[in-house]
């Protein structure tokens, strides 16, 4: 059993760093150890300073010596939201697969006094999208393309340099996007 750690990129012009693991086996464990960062609210709204994606698979995210009750995290999903409730100042947590060959994204700002926010859209067949410069974005669906490059599989773009136009194709899309604030 083994966590592959596959990805690993600073966007400096987004200020935004993106890891990504890849956990083989149901069962395979990471520990995450948020070193002078913690996992609580950063102001009064409950929003945190980093996030997480599901990208595929399946994942459950538990809280060792807490009194936080153990997540599961699905395809598509990203944690923490606003408004969740995570008193986490021992600074670590687990991500345990449920699944083989489970994919998962950390999305961190740049800076200590920055945080990630992120936003949900569901895409009709057809409909169009700007994706912004300066987000990292998670596009899931089977028929859409980025700057009239067609793919048929989930894909992550990180809009460093400049606004690219997704297109949903002939079925519905689901995008996740990530911005630096």
């Amino acid at each position: 059993m083994a966590v592959k750690r596959f990805y690993r990129k600073v966007f400096k012009k987004s200020n935004i760093l993106l890891v990504g693991n890849l956990f083989e086996e149901v069962g395979d464990v990471l520990e995450v150890t948020l070193s002078r960062i913690g996992l609580w609210p950063m102001d009064a709204r409950t929003q945190y300073r980093n996030k997480a994606i599901c990208f595929s698979g399946n994942f459950k995210i538990s809280f060792p010596d807490t009194e936080v009750w153990d997540k599961t995290v699905d395809e598509q999903d990203f944690w923490p939201k606003d408004g969740d409730i995570l008193q986490v100042y021992n600074n670590r947590f687990l991500v345990e697969a449920q699944e083989p060959m489970s994919c998962h994204y950390c999305i961190v700002p740049a800076y200590a006094t920055q945080m990630v926010d992120a936003e949900t859209i569901d895409l009709a067949i057809g409909q169009t999208r700007t994706l912004d410069q300066g987000k990292a974005v998670f596009v899931y669906g089977s028929d859409f393309s980025i700057d009239g490059q067609n793919f048929t599989e989930n894909q992550i773009v990180v809009c460093e340099n400049n606004a690219s136009t997704l297109t949903a194709g002939t079925s519905t899309c689901r995008v996740v996007e990530f911005k630096v604030v």
